[in-house]
């Protein structure tokens, strides 16, 4: 029985757990080794203690009965958390960023168009890379592929600078 340590059956299972055979092995076992008893013994007086401790009822004392109940009550009773109050004050700058731009864009979609001349229309028109073509008059509204290539080439032969190459 010295060669064989009962700290391993003690560690695998409660001792209540134990049956009577392994309870008197043990007992025998705890003679001759000190080691085995202590720990046989701690085994069972742990096991005393949280047999009382679990059979004992706790009365909370009167502090937590009046004011931790309480408020616990008190906030279950309280109105639900995310209540409008509390998101508006979460959600109120982007809702009035939000709002803000809306209501410019409205206003510059509904706002008059300001007067405009067909100069500047020509000018910012022409101040690009694009190229624009004027009608010598109201009769010649249809351009033919044939006089758009000779508009397009000549515009070409000019050059940047407006000169003949």
């Amino acid at each position: 029985m010295r060669d064989k340590h009962i700290i391993d059956l003690i560690g695998e299972r409660p001792v209540n757990d134990l049956s009577a055979a392994e309870i008197a092995r043990a007992n025998e076992h705890t003679i001759h080794c000190a080691e085995c008893r202590l720990a046989f013994e701690a085994a069972i007086m742990s096991s005393r203690m949280l047999r009382g401790r679990a059979g004992a009822v706790i009365e909370p004392s009167p502090f937590f009965q009046t004011r931790v109940l309480s408020a616990i009550r008190e906030r279950d009773l309280s109105p639900h958390p995310f209540g409008f109050r509390k998101i508006w004050q979460t959600a109120r700058i982007p809702v009035a960023s939000m709002t803000a731009i809306v209501v410019m864009l409205v206003a510059l979609t509904l706002a008059p168009d300001r007067e405009r001349s067909p100069s500047d229309d020509l000018a910012a028109a022409s101040s690009g890379a694009d190229v624009v073509f004027e009608d010598e008059g109201p009769d010649n509204d249809n351009m033919t592929y044939d006089q758009a290539l000779i508009n397009l080439y000549d515009q070409e032969a000019e050059g940047a600078n407006g000169r003949k190459q």
